[in-house]
């Protein structure tokens, strides 16, 4: 009785199965297993690739943006650079235009005092001229009756008429013209019947200033002009 027990060839085959069943059943199991992790990792491969195509698409896109930003910055410091010249241009244009204005003011300025120092002396020649002529009207008026002397007034000259010069024709006139000019000087525009004195009679009267003798001085020169002519 102390003796193991020897296994039949039938229940051994029945033993065999058994354990052939379960390691087929362990085999089937572990096929299935490794066939769902083979899709498992197929998915995951799939699910995988297809972020790595949109990582791919989000990583062109990104480049192409940097890109476009870059050029975008690029253009953007030429522009500026650009319009740093055309500001230091104006600038420059702006000292230039300043310097040229300061000029022409200086030049404006200089202007109007000459034209106001010229009205000046304008008006002082003016109210100098309107002195003499009034003086001039005055002497006239002292020897219109004493000389047989008219006068007239003309737009820029004295006009005067001399009468009782020749004795044998008393009512005969002798003419002057005489005109102040721009210097304050006498001229004698015209002289009827002309003597040849003149030239020094004119002379000696912007020298003295002295009207009246310049009027007895060409009566004289008159009377003896007329007295040659009556003689001959």
């Amino acid at each position: 009785t102390g003796c193991p027990r020897i296994m039949d060839t039938a229940e051994l085959e029945r033993e065999l199965q058994r354990v052939r069943t379960q390691l087929d059943s362990w085999a089937t199991r572990r096929t299935h297993a490794a066939a769902e992790a083979v899709d498992a990792h197929a998915e995951r491969m799939r699910d995988q690739s297809v972020e790595l195509e949109v990582l791919g698409e989000q990583k062109a896109a990104l480049q192409g943006a940097v890109s476009h930003l870059r050029n975008r910055l690029l253009q953007e410091q030429q522009s500026a650079l650009s319009l740093k010249e055309v500001y230091t241009s104006l600038r420059t244009e702006q000292t230039s235009l300043q310097t040229h204005m300061a000029g022409l003011q200086e030049v404006v300025h200089a202007q109007e005092q000459d034209c106001s120092r010229k009205e000046s002396e304008a008006v002082t020649e003016e109210t100098r001229r309107a002195e003499r002529t009034a003086a001039l009207r005055r002497v006239l008026t002292v020897y219109a009756s004493r000389l047989a002397l008219e006068f007239k007034q003309a737009p820029d000259e004295l006009q005067l008429v001399m009468t009782q010069v020749q004795r044998s024709d008393p009512l005969r006139p002798f003419k002057v013209a005489v005109r102040i000019m721009p210097d304050n000087t006498y001229k004698v525009a015209r002289c009827d019947p002309p003597v040849p004195g003149l030239l020094a009679l004119v002379e000696q009267l912007n020298t003295s200033n002295q009207f009246s003798e310049f009027i007895k001085s060409l009566r004289a020169e008159w009377r003896v002009l007329a007295h040659s002519s009556s003689n001959t």
